[in-house]
């Protein structure tokens, strides 16, 4: 079986060959016979088909042989690879979109919790600041000649 694959290989090399080095086509035409006859050979040397009627080892040789690129089925066929083809790298390209929308939510979410507590920090910060007794060190700190009352407001009510 090896060998019949073999001989199809060295055959398709030798078409190569005698195209490229313009060889006449009454020749060409004998090594197409001779390559259909090694290729029924090995259709013939297939084993029996299998149980579900179907078999399994012809397209396996059809494509160690390079034979089913050959065929006409797979020029009609081209437009759904490539489909296929398309279908692929979009499936691929949406998986890095997808990876590249998680680092984006996960690096948001970090700077938001980051955010968060420097807000936190702040908002305390402000309150130890503006309470009556940390003004007032700050004021005296400075030296503004502004002092603490050490007399309670009065409220003023007006009469009508």
């Amino acid at each position: 079986m090896k060998e019949e694959t073999i001989n199809i290989i060295q055959l398709y090399e030798e078409e190569k060959t005698e195209k490229v080095s313009g060889k006449n086509s009454s020749e060409q035409k004998s090594n197409e016979v001779r390559e259909e006859k090694t290729v029924e050979k090995s259709e013939k040397a297939l084993p029996e088909k299998s149980k579900n009627g179907k078999n399994f080892a012809r397209p396996l040789i059809n494509i160690i042989s390079g034979n089913i690129f050959t065929k006409e089925e797979v020029v009609k066929h081209l437009p759904y690879f490539l489909f296929l083809a398309f279908i692929a790298l979009l499936y691929i390209s949406n998986g890095y979109y997808a990876e590249d929308t998680v680092r984006q939510l996960n690096k948001s979410g970090n700077e938001l919790k980051e955010l968060r507590s420097e807000f936190i920090t702040t908002k305390s910060d402000l309150m130890y600041i503006s309470k009556q007794s940390a003004v007032a060190d700050m004021l005296q700190k400075k030296n503004l000649g502004v002092k603490e009352s050490l007399v309670a407001p009065k409220k003023i009510i007006v009469k009508n």
